[in-house]
């Protein structure tokens, strides 16, 4: 499939039930340029093939619902916040993930990276 956004092509990603609470639906659809994050598909993907920056298995899915509810983060905040907390206690660098995102010539974030990172160490 391919983006509405930016037309890269996306990938579909079960969400653990440790990260139910941050999503829409039981599975996601991440575009792999832009990172822009929908609700479906068929979750057969895993969240390392998104991009080199994302980590594997659950917390690799959490660093995508971040950036999904990057987008606008004065509606997520409570579950920015949430979000950030349960994927530290789950082992996740979450600043080291978005410099990481951030710096990612394969990417092209539809969100500024760097001042999301920004808003995520203040509120963490």
């Amino acid at each position: 499939m391919t983006c509405a956004d930016c037309e890269g092509r996306t990938l579909s990603l079960a969400v653990p039930e440790s990260y139910r609470e941050f999503a829409d639906d039981a599975t996601v659809t991440v575009c792999r340029t832009c990172l822009t994050v929908t609700s479906g598909g068929d979750g057969t993907d895993e969240p390392d093939d998104v991009a080199d920056a994302i980590p594997g298995g659950d917390p690799g899915v959490g660093v995508c619902l971040l950036c999904g509810l990057l987008e606008s983060v004065a509606t997520n905040r409570a579950a920015i916040e949430g979000l950030v907390a349960r994927m530290e206690r789950d082992g996740v660098d979450v600043l080291l993930v978005l410099d990481r995102i951030a710096a990612d010539p394969d990417l092209d974030p539809a969100i500024d990276v760097a001042r999301r990172r920004r808003v995520v160490e203040q509120l963490a």
